[in-house]
């Protein structure tokens, strides 16, 4: 699992790069007023009931963390330090690190949202449903789930921000 977090993450720094000029962040309010509405719609996907007794992750936008932060938790996790913030869900220090690039996402018919919502299916895996991090079926199960939430919230895109269903 961690060869395959290794590539995978090699990969996103690689395409990264070529974005590492652009300035144009998606804004940290509008992820973060959305993270709830978002993991509740996953934890019904999913067939998971939320408890108050396990905190959810804090969010960490690019932006509003450095680095340096985010090398330090992530590598109490992974075991190495990444040169670039790349989305992931951390268990050791429950948070979830997002890149807030644009250019990361739009061109690639992506949005922050989705990736919030496949680091969150990681979230319900490991403290909902028991699995272990190094389980081989997280990754596929993230992205199916991901690629269901992009397909079926996609209306509720409204510029740079997610319209919560019903609200």
């Amino acid at each position: 699992m961690k060869t395959f977090v290794f590539l995978l993450t090699a990969v996103f720094l690689w395409q990264g790069s070529a974005h590492a000029q652009t300035k144009e962040l998606w804004p940290s309010p509008v992820i973060l007023k959305n993270r709830d509405c978002i993991l509740e719609i996953l934890a019904k996907k999913m067939n998971v009931t939320l408890s108050e007794s396990k905190p959810r992750p804090e969010i960490k936008p690019q932006g509003l963390v450095t680095l340096e932060e985010y090398q330090d938790a992530v590598e109490k996790f992974w075991g190495w330090r990444p040169s670039a913030i790349v989305n992931v869900y951390n268990p050791v220090t429950n948070q979830i690190f997002l890149n807030t690039t644009t250019e990361f996402y739009l061109p690639r018919g992506r949005t922050i949202f989705d990736s919030l919502a496949h680091e969150y299916v990681h979230f319900l895996q490991l403290n909902y449903l028991g699995r272990d991090p190094d389980d081989s079926y997280n990754e596929d199960e993230a992205v199916a789930v991901q690629t269901w939430f992009r397909e079926t919230y996609s209306s509720q895109m409204i510029g740079l921000d997610f319209q919560c269903p019903g609200k």
